[in-house]
């Protein structure tokens, strides 16, 4: 990458800085949170997969729009996807539980990349619970407990 990217520990600092304004962490966590209420309330209650893909288009609509119209920048989703999707979880739980003051305090005191084990186990923990929910998701349209018939309003 060009952009000496090269690990996550070295991309997190990056996307917190360009996130910068609060109200940008503000416009992820409402995006973020509309997003999961569509994937693990909506889809269930309604059996409507069509809450999969607007959980999506939801959450990427209000961190796009706090990118283009509040930050002034471009969002880390088109350079880095793998790691943006899952650094928004990150950045959505430390601002919900208000440990993000001490986050940017830790990353500009010490400048440690390295983040303790147990954000490590966090990490490891988010990344297998999103693909194991891709896959219930999956098996459950596949067997035909959700499906795409009908509308999602």
């Amino acid at each position: 990458m060009s952009d000496g990217l090269t690990s996550y520990d070295r991309f997190w600092p990056f996307y917190l800085n360009e996130h910068a304004k609060l109200a940008t962490k503000k416009w992820h966590v409402a995006g973020t949170g509309t997003g999961l209420v569509c994937h693990f309330i909506l889809v269930w209650i309604t059996r409507s997969m069509w809450w999969f893909p607007l959980g999506f288009v939801f959450g990427y609509f209000c961190a796009w729009y706090s990118h283009f119209f509040i930050e002034k920048n471009r969002p880390a989703t088109f350079r880095h996807p793998y790691w943006s999707f899952f650094a928004d979880f990150e950045q959505f739980w430390l601002m919900v539980l208000g440990w993000m003051p001490a986050e940017l305090e830790r990353l500009s005191s010490t400048g440690a990349l390295s983040p303790s084990p147990l954000r490590q186990l966090y990490r490891v923990a988010m990344q297998v619970s999103v693909f194991g929910y891709f896959a219930i998701i999956g098996v459950a349209w596949w067997h035909g407990f959700l499906s795409f018939r009908g509308r999602p309003f």
